[in-house]
Parts: C-alpha cells; structure tokens; sequence
C-alpha cells in the first residue's frame, strides 16, 4: 500500500489508474472497487477526477487546433453534454469557434429538452442564436427574466416597492436588454410576453418593464438596431427627459398627442403607445401636469376648456386611461377626444378649486357637486382624475375640497377593494404639504369609506397619513 501511494504521488492518479486496472483485469464501468481502494489509501477523488479532466481538455484541445470544421462539430456534439462542466467547458467554446461561431441546427432543436439550460454556459452570440431559433427556449429565457421583474418591482398598496429577494441579485431589466442584443426577433418575443401579461392581470408593471426596457437597449451594444424599429422609440425619447427633469413639458405633451395622432387608424401600435403612457411614472407627471396647470388657471381667471395645454394632455391621457380595454380587447381604434372632460369636469374642479379661494355659498359649492358626479358618469378622464385632485386637496390640507370630491365620486363608483388599494397608491405619491391638517384630512376619508363600506380600510388609511 505505501509502494502504491508513493508511485501515485510521483506519477499522479491517471497513470497509476490505468496500469492497476490493467494489472488487476479490471474493465472500464468497473471502476467502484478501483475507487474504494483509492480511498483506503487516502487519495483524494476530486484530485483524481480533476487530473483526468485536465488531460481530457488539453488532449481535446490540441485535437481541435489541428481539425476541420466536420471534425470539430463532432468533437463539440460529444462535449456539450458536459459544458456545465468547469473543466470541459473550454472544449466546447474552441469547437464552436472552430466550426465559426455557429450553433449546427441539429443541435439547437435539441435544449428543449435534452440540453435544457446548456446554453447559459455557451458564448453571448451562440445563446442568443439558440433563444432566436428555439422558439420554446428563447419564451422560457424571457418568460424567466420578465416574471423575475414583475417580483422585484411589485408594489405593496401603500404604494412602496416590497423587498423580494436578495438585494445582489441582477438586475432583471439588464438581463432582458443584453439576452435581446441586437435581435429584433428576440424583443418581439418580449413585447408579446409583455402585452399577454398586461392584458391578462392590468399589472402597470408591465407597462413599467414596457417603456423602461425600450430606453434601456439605446445603453446595449446593437441595441440601435432594435430600438429604431420599435414604433414607440420616438415616444421613449421624450419621456426620457421628462424623467431626468422629473415634470413633462407643454412641448413633450405636445409632441406625444401628435405621435398619437400619427399613428394609422386601428393600428396595433396604439396598443404599445397606450402601455408606455400607463408607465406609473409617466402617468404621475402627467397627472400632476393636469393638477398644477389647473391651479395655475386658476389664478389667471382663464376658461380651461379654451387652453391648447389641456387639450393636448386630454388627448394623451384619454389613450393611457383606455390601456386596459385596448390590450384586453384588441381595440385599436383611436378614442376620441373627450370634450366632457374639458367642458364640464375640468371646469367644475377649477371652481371648485376657486371656490375655496372665494369663499362660497353651499348653494353655489353642492352646483360643482353636481356638476362633477354628471362629469363621472360620462368621461374616463374624469374618473380616473379624481384622485390626483383629491391627492392635491389632501396634500394641501383642502378639506372642503376632499369632501366635495368624496361626495362626487358616490358609492357606485368605488365599492371594490381595487379602487381602494389605487386610491391609497395614488395618495401615497404625492407629498404632503401641510401636515397639521393631516387629522382632519383623515377623519373625512375614513368617514367616506366607512358610507362606501370599504372593510379593513381604516387601517390602510392611518398607514398613509402616517
């Protein structure tokens, strides 16, 4: 035995091997009892292991350098089972380089299932040759990447991010942006991954991941190639500024409402465009565009229905607010301009915004009432605008204001847990700007869900007005 463990330290496992297996008759598949003396004598398996694979990778490569391109696919077809390998992975990337970079067809068919997730140890290119043309793998790679997103980017319903997994974990969205590349095929693959879910669960997290993952690929090597053909690259510049000056100019709203306007009549397009605009970013800037330029006519004594600036914004919000019945119905007929909105809902909210100012009677202050619950039942816009203003008037410490647009929205209106989870989210974005109002504020929203009779309420509205 120390004979035998001496002449494996001077001559190493894979020759001792071999000449004992010869010596003692035993065949290769026989290796167990060969093992279990190797044991006894104390050398370690991985060493062994290690040593055979390095003889196996250097003999290997040496083969490759001298062979053809037919030799070198064989050479690769018989390795790549093994590409997980550590030790035998190099042989695999030199045979593929040797026969130019390309994956044999034969082979590509064949992680669905037998090679199922080989490829992440494959070069860039060839992965992303695999996704392209295995159709069920490049799906399964983004399907991965896009439910991976919509986890780390779920929101709670006070409107904070919650914390899933580790915080070191990659980014998803520079997952997606370089396992797209260059490749226009992969990204359409993504979109209608994205489109499904969208339309599926209304999650505005996919819109997120819609919009975020075009302005990414401009910051990927090719990825010009693929934005320029996406019908929106147009629309991502625009809202790239508005993001990095955190508010949307008249000449940004201006420029969306005409690529709106540009887009064909019943064109799927529309769809893509409405699912950017529904990025919950974009949409609190616009929103907050729509509140503050109210406020500011306002103080001009201007008619809001008369002003372009509320026109162009009516125009792209009507397109974001009818997302959802777009991509679930396939709808792409361009929805009109909605003048109930700029006649009556705007005009009401700003009287009543006036009203304070004033100092009404209640007579005149239950007439913008009224006028506001008729607006509700005909216009999108006027529905989905309520909060923002409620928002302001409790930013703002506006009781009488949150009252009236409380009563405005009536029971019909809200009596779903979804209404109250947007309702906290909406609130909880916008700042507060005159906190010793906050009781008073809370006391009329919970004496307002408790009339709706919204259950567990009371307890998401202290957390918002924390």
């Amino acid at each position: 035995a120390k004979k035998l463990k001496k002449d494996l330290l001077i001559n190493g496992p894979a020759v001792v091997c071999a000449r004992v297996q010869k010596e003692q008759g035993l065949q290769i598949g026989d290796f167990e009892p060969m093992l279990d003396f190797l044991d006894v004598l104390g050398a370690s398996r991985a060493a062994i292991f290690e040593q055979m694979m390095t003889k196996v990778r250097e003999k290997l490569i040496r083969e490759i350098k001298t062979a053809d391109e037919e030799q070198a696919k064989k050479i690769f077809k018989s390795a790549l089972p093994y590409v997980s390998c550590y030790e035998l992975k190099p042989v695999v990337h030199e045979a593929l380089k040797r026969m130019g970079g390309t994956v044999p067809a034969e082979v590509i068919a064949k992680f669905t299932e037998k090679y199922r997730d080989l490829e992440h140890h494959l070069p860039p290119q060839a992965r992303r040759q695999i996704w392209e043309e295995n159709d069920e793998c490049g799906v399964r790679r983004l399907n991965l990447l896009i439910t991976r997103y919509v986890q780390q980017h779920a929101t709670s319903h006070d409107g904070k991010k919650s914390k899933k997994g580790p915080s070191s974990a990659a980014d998803p969205l520079i997952e997606i942006s370089e396992t797209i590349g260059g490749s226009f095929k992969l990204y359409k693959k993504a979109l209608e991954l994205m489109r499904s879910g969208y339309a599926h669960t209304f999650d505005p997290v996919f819109c997120r991941l819609r919009l975020d993952l075009m302005i990414s690929l401009t910051y990927q090597a090719q990825g010009d190639k693929v934005y320029k053909k996406d019908p929106c690259s147009q629309l991502a510049t625009i809202v790239e500024a508005s993001f990095k000056n955190n508010q949307i100019s008249a000449t940004s709203v201006k420029s969306i409402a005409k690529l709106i306007a540009s887009v064909p009549a019943n064109h799927p397009a529309l769809g893509d465009v409405a699912m950017c605009l529904s990025h919950p970013d974009l949409k609190l800037l616009l929103e907050k565009e729509v509140v503050k330029l109210l406020g500011s006519l306002v103080e001009k004594k201007a008619i809001p229905r008369t002003f372009q600036r509320i026109k162009d914004l009516d125009k792209v919000l009507v397109v974001l607010y009818k997302a959802k019945h777009t991509m679930q119905n396939q709808d792409f007929a361009k929805p009109k301009v909605e003048e109930t909105a700029l006649q009556v809902f705007y005009t009401a909210v700003a009287s009543m915004i006036a009203s304070k100012l004033l100092g009404e009677s209640p007579e005149i202050v239950q007439k913008h009432s009224k006028q506001l619950k008729n607006a509700l039942k005909q216009s999108i816009i006027a529905r989905e605008m309520t909060l923002p203003f409620i928002a302001r008037a409790a930013r703002q410490g506006d009781v009488n204001g949150i009252r009236l647009l409380l009563t405005a929205l009536g029971r019909h209106e809200v009596s779903t847990i979804h209404f109250a989870n947007h309702f906290v989210d909406t609130l909880s974005r916008w700042r507060k700007r005159a906190p010793e109002k906050l009781d008073l504020v809370k006391k009329e929203v919970l004496k307002w869900a408790s009339r709706c009779g919204f259950d567990g309420f009371d307890e998401k509205v202290a957390q918002l007005f924390r």
